[in-house]
């Protein structure tokens, strides 16, 4: 018979927690928590505290419950099938070029870059060949978009950055919040 792993608690309730956020839709309230995984409210109210400071969960304004955040739904889409995804949006891709006859990036968070799986590009289809794999967030206005709408993925990829363009970063993430959206005006690819 094998030997026992020594298994470390804080591991397996953050691991327990993010379960039963998982299993209850995908947001659950501290109390609810504490009830389904027998751990005291304190405990999972400073579980739930790192988990969200990392931002595997997060909170939402107005709302006590907590959801899954960001990043575990990136470990998700790693896990995932790009190919699939690739092939289930290309129509959606192909109709919002058509009735924009703009360019139109199909990209996902991936850590703390983004990573580009298609592209449309009506005007200049030789564009297509140029589809960079990787790039910084803040490098792009996919980027902005990712780190304005993915909860804590700005804080955090802004935190391990420190330079004198996060304000400048700032500034633009801001801006498109307010927007809903954001513009590449030929900064990745000059005219």
């Amino acid at each position: 018979m094998g030997k026992t792993p020594k298994l470390i608690q804080s591991i397996e309730r953050s691991a327990a927690i993010l379960e039963i956020i998982a299993q209850e839709g995908g947001s659950a309230r501290l109390q609810q928590i504490s009830g389904i995984s027998g751990i005291g409210k304190t405990t999972v109210h400073n579980i739930l505290q790192t988990l969200d400071h990392l931002g595997y969960v997060q909170r939402r304004t107005g709302d006590m419950r907590y959801h899954l955040g960001g990043r575990i739904l990136n470990l998700s889409r790693i896990a995932g099938d790009d190919n699939a995804l690739r092939a289930r949006l290309r129509p959606t891709l192909e109709a919002i070029a058509q009735d924009s006859d703009a360019t139109v990036w199909l990209a996902v968070p991936s850590g703390d870059e983004a990573a580009y799986l298609d592209i449309i590009n009506l005007p200049d289809p030789a564009l297509m060949g140029t589809i960079p794999r990787r790039e910084k967030l803040e490098g792009s206005a996919v980027g902005l978009v990712f780190l304005a709408f993915v909860p804590g993925l700005g804080k955090r990829v802004l935190s391990t950055r420190a330079n004198a363009l996060n304000s400048d970063i700032l500034a633009q993430i801001d801006t498109v919040r307010i927007k809903g959206f954001a513009l590449d005006l030929q900064t990745y690819h000059p005219a």
